[in-house]
Formats: structure tokens, C-alpha cells, sequence
């Protein structure tokens, strides 16, 4: 694969899962970073820790099941993009991006219940 020795390291540590590399340090600042646009309310830590270990501790306040889809689909949609980095962008990619990013949300489960019920 010609990629630079950046993509190389980054590829070989998301092949291994590695904690505290350049990898998780992508995956857990994009995915919250995004999470903050998109008004998801998880912190940094807690982003983190459902990184780490699939899980998060609850609190006093409590978690909405679509900022933790979400988190989790952002892991997977930054994993996709790494997998797939010689890839060139189209209208296909794209879409599968946003396949990723939305599977199981709420807003993805809506449109396929008024989807069918159009039909």
C-alpha cells in the first residue's frame, strides 16, 4: 500500500486496538468533537471510556441511548475510513459514511418506519 508512514502507524495501531497512541487519540477527540456539533452531550472522558472499554458510569445526570449509538458509530465510521483511505471520495462512500454514522439511531429508525408506511 502506498501510504505515508503517518497512515502506515496509524493503520497498524487500529489493527491492534492499541490504547494511548495516535489512533485512540483520533478516535476519541473526532468522535467527540463531532459529538459537541451535533449537540451529544457525553464528555471527553466519557467518549474515552466507551472507547476503552464498551461501557460508560453513569452519573447523577442521565445518558441518552443515541449519544452512546452515536459515539460507537463514530468509532466505526473513523475505523471505515482508515480501512479504506486509498478509496477514492464518490457519492457512494459518502453515503456509506452516513450508513454508519446513523445505524441504530433514533433518527435512523424513524425514517425506516415512515418509509414503509409511505409504501
Amino acid at each position: 500500500e502506498d501510504v505515508s508512514p503517518l497512515v502506515r502507524q496509524i493503520k497498524y495501531q487500529c489493527s491492534k486496538n492499541t490504547h494511548f497512541g495516535i489512533y485512540e487519540y483520533i478516535q476519541v477527540n473526532l468522535a467527540y468533537s463531532s459529538n459537541r456539533m451535533a449537540s451529544n452531550r457525553l464528555t471527553r472522558n466519557e467518549v474515552e471510556e466507551v472507547y476503552r472499554t464498551n461501557k460508560i458510569t453513569t452519573s447523577f445526570e442521565p445518558v441518552k441511548i443515541d449519544d452512546l449509538i452515536e459515539t460507537i458509530n463514530h468509532f466505526s465510521a473513523v475505523r471505515y475510513v482508515i480501512d479504506t483511505i486509498l478509496t477514492p471520495l464518490s457519492r457512494t462512500y459518502i453515503k456509506k459514511l452516513h450508513e454508519i454514522l446513523t445505524y441504530g439511531t433514533y433518527a435512523e429508525r424513524k425514517e425506516k418506519l415512515l418509509s414503509t408506511l409511505v409504501e
